[in-house]
């Protein structure tokens, strides 16, 4: 078996989504394909938690395929940094074999969809009813919210480069439960305010990382100036550097590494066709990247 296993993020309001999306996964793949599929609900007032996880069987079924499928959920797409043994721990949790089994899934919740709102909006109602957040979850430690790995690998790519390969790379090794630095997860428009901040974010972001692995294709060369940026920094800061070269311009390839000092560097050279996501977490585990 070589399995993968995705965590995507549940609606504790709107559960009733969820339930229709486990149980048109339910359908349309068989327990050949998808291994495994459950839910974890915590049913804290202060921060409702729903995490909908599920295995797949590459033998049975391709990568490529089942997330081509999920495209056709705008809200599901694959967490980072938050792994099967974190999600499982406290909550209530329900695994699911059929379309029969999903009777469990409403028994999971403890608040009504319109009550779970009410708090949801009014941060103070939980309190009102049931005292101290910091006492509660004291006494009730399986209310205490899912917890996200530390990334250990920092992904530097091209923006142009991002849909179709950095995403897909990050997806995979996080579904092999290695902890990720990706700048979607790690951004948001106010850090893009200033190039200080996004500097600043970016340095931090690879000083808890172990190893930077960088995406080399002839836009990270040609067209982004951040990845440069990210490139000195690793060295500065003496992280292990991993080179995934996409670019078949083997003379841009060459003065790249010579400016950087890279010629020690570990280097998997990629077929830009179909990317061998194996080959890269093999390759870090091989060195100890991780």
């Amino acid at each position: 078996m070589d399995l993968l296993t995705y965590i995507f993020k549940g609606s504790y309001v709107n559960r009733q989504k969820d339930k229709s999306f486990i149980k048109n996964v339910l359908s349309t793949f068989n327990r050949d394909e998808i291994t495994g599929v459950g839910i974890k609900v915590n049913n804290n007032p202060w921060s409702f938690e729903v995490f909908i996880f599920i295995t797949i069987d590459t033998n049975y079924l391709k990568r490529e395929k089942f997330t081509e499928w999920l495209k056709r959920f705008d809200d599901k797409y694959s967490l980072h940094n938050i792994f099967l043994g974190g999600v499982s721990e406290g909550g209530n949790i329900a695994t699911f074999i059929n379309e029969d089994t999903l009777i469990f899934f409403d028994r999971l919740f403890i608040f009504s969809e319109p009550k779970s709102e009410l708090f949801t909006r009014n941060k103070l109602l939980p309190t009102l009813r049931f005292g101290k957040r910091s006492a509660f979850e004291t006494k009730y430690p399986q209310y205490k919210n899912a917890e996200y790995q530390i990334p250990a690998i920092f992904i530097s790519h091209s923006s142009l480069d991002k849909d179709k390969i950095a995403l897909p790379i990050s997806d995979y090794l996080c579904a092999k439960e290695i902890p990720i630095w990706l700048d979607r997860n790690e951004m948001t428009l106010e850090n893009n305010s200033s190039e200080e901040v996004i500097y600043e974010k970016i340095r931090h972001g690879i000083s808890i990382c172990k190893t930077g692995v960088f995406i080399v294709t002839p836009n990270f060369i040609e067209e982004s100036k951040w990845t440069k940026v990210e490139l000195s920094i690793c060295k500065e800061l003496d992280k292990n550097i991993l080179l995934l070269i996409f670019d078949k311009n083997e003379e841009r390839v060459e003065k790249l590494k010579k400016d950087f000092s890279l010629d020690d560097s570990p280097i998997v050279l990629m077929n830009s066709i179909e990317v061998d996501y194996e080959t890269v977490r093999k390759k870090l585990l091989e060195n100890h990247f991780i």
